[in-house]
C-alpha cells in the first residue's frame, strides 16, 4: 500500500492524486489490457526508444528507420510502440513535459496517417487507448523509483549521475510526467467504455 512518506522526494511524487491513480490502475488495468487484446495487434518492437532507432536513407532515396535491440519483439496493440518512444524519452530526460505536450498530437496524428496509408480500419479511440496505456503506465514507474531510492544514497547518486539531474529535479519532472499522462489514460479508457 502506498503512503505519503516523510521523505522530501517521496512527498513530491507520491501525492494523494498519485495514490488515488494507483488505486484506479489496480482496479482497471487488467480490464484495459483485456480490451486491447481484442483489437488489432501487429508485430511490435516492445522496447521502442530513441536509442534503439537510427534514421537512414534507402538506396532509392526514401527515408527509413532501422530498429536495433530486438530482444523482446511481440504483438502489441496499435499505438503502443510509438507511445513507448515518447514515454521512454520522458522517463530518461530526453524531452521535457512541455515539449512532449507539443509533440504528442503531432506524433499521434502522423501515426494515424501512416496507418491510413496501409488501409487500416480500426477504431481510432482504440489506438489512442493503446498509446495512452503505454504512456500512462510508464508514468507510474519513475515515482516508484523515487520511493525505492529514498534510503539508498548509492541509488540516488547513480540516478543523479546517469540522468544528469539532482534528485529533487528528477522527482519534480516525474511528477509532471504522471500529471500529464494519467488523466489522458483514464479519459481514453472511459471513451471506449471500459470503465
Amino acid at each position: 500500500m502506498l503512503d505519503n512518506s516523510d521523505d522530501e522526494y517521496v512527498q513530491i511524487v507520491l501525492t494523494d492524486e498519485y495514490i488515488d491513480a494507483n488505486n484506479w490502475m489496480s482496479a482497471n488495468f487488467t480490464r484495459i489490457l483485456d480490451h486491447l487484446q481484442t483489437t488489432e495487434r501487429p508485430l511490435a518492437h516492445i522496447d521502442a526508444q530513441p536509442k534503439n532507432l537510427f534514421p537512414g536513407v534507402r538506396e532509392d532515396g526514401e527515408p527509413e528507420t532501422i530498429a536495433i535491440d530486438c530482444a523482446s519483439p511481440g504483438y502489441a496493440a496499435l499505438g503502443m510502440d510509438v507511445a513507448s518512444l515518447m514515454a521512454s524519452s520522458l522517463t530518461w530526460f530526453e524531452v521535457d513535459v512541455s515539449r512532449a505536450k507539443q509533440l504528442q498530437p503531432l506524433i499521434f496524428e502522423n501515426y494515424i496517417e501512416g496507418l491510413n496509408e496501409v488501409a487500416w480500419s480500426e477504431d481510432r479511440d482504440n489506438v489512442w487507448l493503446g498509446y495512452m496505456t503505454v504512456a500512462g503506465r510508464r508514468a507510474f514507474n519513475p515515482p516508484m523509483f523515487t520511493a525505492t531510492w529514498i534510503n539508498d544514497p548509492k541509488w540516488i547518486t547513480w540516478m543523479e549521475t546517469n540522468l544528469g539531474q539532482p534528485a529533487e529535479e528528477l522527482a519534480i519532472h516525474w511528477r509532471a510526467v504522471f500529471e500529464w499522462a494519467f488523466p489522458k489514460l483514464k479519459a481514453a479508457a472511459e471513451r471506449v467504455g471500459i470503465v
